[in-house]
């Protein structure tokens, strides 16, 4: 026991020391995260600013917050601007095979794609507002001679700059979901009767003619429809070639999907007011929308996440790729088959960590490019609560905003875990 009791002395000289260099940290910790943290939860059960005494409420500020219409729709916003995650994490593996190779001056290449990310987010904002402005902007001076190109040819006249779209400001008109969902069910029961009757490939190709019509009676718009409509024909038409046939569930879950997405897209470009009223009246296309998920694609796509993926693809052993090519495999098999199963980990952890982004985001990009505008089209979750706060000073109510985006975060990632985790097998 003697000994015991002089072993402790001896080490309580070490735990002093190791707490003297772990106090700054934690300290930190505690004054700048912690506490913030927990005053922010608090702060939310109270009806606070900084001219006033606070006032204890209780749920009063959840309430308000769920019953809100705009809350809902700046949700829908933040959730609208992932929609850019899948096509930059193609990109990041894009470039992370292509930078995987032996080329000469590779590590240059490298670097290059990697600039982005370490540009201070202000300034690539700052930078693409120039580049979006109707009568200057990068955008429009490359898109000009091709729009006039196509005006000559078919007879009218071209266009100046200032008749150029103001990406981040313009809307269009498209007609009310009623009309358009009958449009829709008409169509869809025309490919689904074709595919049961004909050979399926004939089934798919009037499908696709189907989405054409519908994407252009939907948009007034021909050129959208059919850039939309095509992207849509190829994806189900790669479907079908991995598949080797396209089954009665494939083309099901086809429809449905594109049917959902129909909603997403009439969500998505709604004003706040054809966000929670959509079956009145006409409704707007705002491009500020997809100019900014464009934005947001080029930023990420070669930046950290292609670092992992790189990393990523050094670990896969070569003796995979050797035996596949003695089997006889192309690149697209060895990709499919080896490449892809192998770098699933890291896939998986960069589409955790871009919905956490997401969901915590768009804060600069609003407030830098467009002011949560044109009709709060792209205003989301984190903007309103720095609005909710710093402008209209209703400290507890944003607070209470943020805890829910904390609880919406926390969730979304557990189910990520959880399902994802499984289905991967790690």
């Amino acid at each position: 026991m003697a000994d015991i009791e002089l072993n402790r002395k001896r080490k309580w000289p070490q735990v002093l020391k190791a707490s003297a260099f772990f106090a700054p940290n934690v300290l930190i910790f505690t004054v700048f995260t912690l506490g913030p943290v927990l005053f922010t939860f608090c702060l939310a059960f109270f009806k606070w600013d900084p001219f006033t005494k606070s006032e204890f409420v209780g749920l009063a500020n959840f309430n308000e917050i769920l019953t809100n219409p705009g809350f809902w729709y700046y949700l829908l916003n933040t959730a609208v601007f992932m929609i850019g995650l899948p096509l930059s994490m193609a990109g990041s593996l894009f470039l992370a095979v292509m930078l995987s190779q032996r080329l000469r001056g590779v590590i240059g290449y490298r670097t290059v794609y990697y600039l982005p990310s370490i540009t201070n987010g202000v300034a690539l904002f700052l930078l693409w507002k120039v580049m979006y402005n109707r009568e200057f902007g990068l955008i429009n001076s490359l898109l000009l001679p091709v729009v006039n190109f196509f005006r000559l040819l078919s007879g009218s006249d071209p266009l100046t700059m200032r008749q150029m779209p103001d990406w981040l400001q313009d809307s269009w008109k498209y007609p009310s979901i009623p009309v358009m969902l009958v449009v829709f069910l008409l169509l869809f029961a025309l490919w689904r009767s074709l595919m049961k009757k004909v050979d399926r490939r004939v089934g798919l190709g009037i499908g696709a003619l189907a989405l054409v019509l519908w994407m252009v009676a939907w948009f007034h718009v021909w050129w959208l429809g059919l850039v939309m409509a095509a992207a849509s024909a190829i994806l189900v038409g790669l479907w079908w070639w991995l598949r080797g046939q396209l089954s009665q569930r494939a083309w099901l879950l086809s429809g449905l999907g594109f049917l959902a997405l129909v909603a997403a897209v009439v969500f998505w470009f709604g004003a706040p007011g054809a966000s929670y009223k959509v079956l009145a009246g006409d409704n707007e296309f705002y491009t500020a929308k997809p100019a900014l998920v464009f934005m947001n694609v080029w930023t990420f796509m070669g930046g950290a996440n292609m670092i992992l993926y790189l990393a990523a693809l050094a670990g896969v052993p070569t003796e995979l790729y050797e035996a596949a090519e003695i089997d006889g495999a192309n690149r697209w098999q060895q990709f499919k088959d080896i490449t892809w199963p192998m770098i699933a980990p890291t896939t998986f952890f960069i589409f955790v960590m871009g919905v956490i982004r997401g969901l915590q985001g768009g804060f600069e990009m609003a407030y830098m490019m467009t002011e949560g505008g044109p009709e709060e089209s792209t205003t989301t979750v984190g903007y309103h609560i720095f609005t909710s706060a710093f402008f209209d000073y209703r400290f507890g109510y944003a607070a209470a905003i943020s805890l829910i985006l904390f609880l919406l975060v926390m969730g979304v990632t557990l189910l990520n875990w959880r399902f994802g985790s499984k289905a991967k097998g790690y």
